[in-house]
């Protein structure tokens, strides 16, 4: 088998699901304002779970964040997406550590949309487009405690790989946690 060439800038910018539409938002103050209140808004309920959400205290940081994923965009290495239900935005989810065919999926949610479906659909419409592009690994890791996330991966069709034991450091429990791993694989997909 040949290594697999993922090129990033195939995917399209904006995604169109049943109920909610991932867009690929350019690095306007605008955006970036609409992302820092998002994250703002919902700083408790993510601080547990999310470590960059502390540094964020301005909308320039959010900027600035926007102009880091173009970059890594650029250099093929991450993709985000925001997700939006008609005009309103929900949160994001994204693509990272991409090498050699497999990546990882990462995800956030405002709160007051969370146990609607909405992040299960948004994981499952860019598995879809990362597929078509080649990607033949989709891995999503989360802290043992946030049923929420595993929930997203179990119900998007991700099966259980790994418990790995003190694997990362979390500044909020301010300790090592154990970090479980779920996968798909395209040949799952396709099946």
């Amino acid at each position: 088998m040949e290594k697999p060439e993922i090129n990033l800038k195939d995917l399209p910018k904006e995604i169109n699901g049943d109920r909610i539409t991932l867009k690929q938002l350019n690095s306007t103050f605008e955006n970036a304002e609409l992302l820092f209140t998002t994250v703002d808004e919902n700083r408790e309920y993510l601080r547990e779970w999310m470590d960059w959400v502390d540094p964020y205290t301005k909308a320039e940081d959010a900027y600035n964040y926007f102009k880091k994923n173009e970059e890594r965009l650029a250099n093929n290495e991450n993709v985000s997406y925001d997700i939006f239900l008609g005009d309103v935005y929900l949160g994001r989810v994204s693509c990272f550590g991409i090498k050699n065919g497999i990546g990882e999926v990462g995800y956030w949610l405002s709160q007051k949309y969370t146990n609607n479906g909405y992040m299960t659909e948004a994981v499952n419409l860019l598995e879809k487009e990362l597929f078509a592009i080649g990607m033949n690994r989709i891995v999503i890791k989360c802290d043992p405690e946030n049923l929420s996330s595993s929930g997203v991966a179990k119900k998007a069709g991700y099966k259980f790989e790994a418990l790995l034991h003190a694997d990362e450091y979390s500044n909020f429990k301010q300790g090592y946690i154990d970090i479980e791993v779920y996968y798909k694989l395209k040949s799952d997909y396709e099946g």
